[in-house]
């Protein structure tokens, strides 16, 4: 919550504050509408009826405990809590975006290693992918079973952030 959600509004804060400023992006995922399925538009869906400022501030005042209980309550409909807070980071941006600033959503998939910069291979993750890739590197997984048809949506950490 402190990062997916805080972070991205504290910027925009500074963003508000700073009268050069001409637009904000933002790195999101294209999970926020992983309870939708078919064919989803790149647009905000607005079907959950939920006050996200209001559920923002309600979690940020749960203890560790009492969050960790109902935590799949409270993301219901969302498989995690990644999906769950990125989507409600791009619902509070757009609503308290006080001084219209144009804010553009990026939706990478998975993000992976980098391609190059700062060096072939660089990652700080300890995601599935991650480990996948190191052993694949060093020559250690030289084939995996999974379905024929199946697409790993990885893009490389420094193609997202450039």
């Amino acid at each position: 919550m402190r990062v997916n959600v805080g972070g991205p509004l504290q910027l925009l804060k500074i963003a508000e504050e700073s009268p050069k400023f001409e637009a904000f992006l933002h790195v999101s995922t294209a999970f926020v509408n992983g309870e939708k399925s078919g064919f989803i538009e790149e647009q905000m869906y607005n079907n959950i009826k939920l006050n996200w400022r209001r559920k923002y501030d309600e979690i940020l005042q749960m203890n560790k405990r009492d969050l960790q209980k109902s935590s799949t309550e409270i993301m219901l409909p969302f498989s995690n809590s990644f999906e769950f807070t990125k989507r409600m980071a791009e619902h509070l941006l757009v609503e308290e975006n006080t001084k219209n600033i144009p804010i553009t959503f990026i939706r990478p998939a998975i993000i992976g290693a980098a391609a190059e910069d700062p060096c072939i291979g660089w990652t700080d993750s300890r995601g599935v992918m991650t480990g996948a890739s190191i052993l694949i590197g060093l020559g250690i997984l030289k084939d995996m079973t999974c379905k024929e048809n199946l697409i790993v949506d990885v893009i490389p950490v420094d193609f997202v952030s450039k």
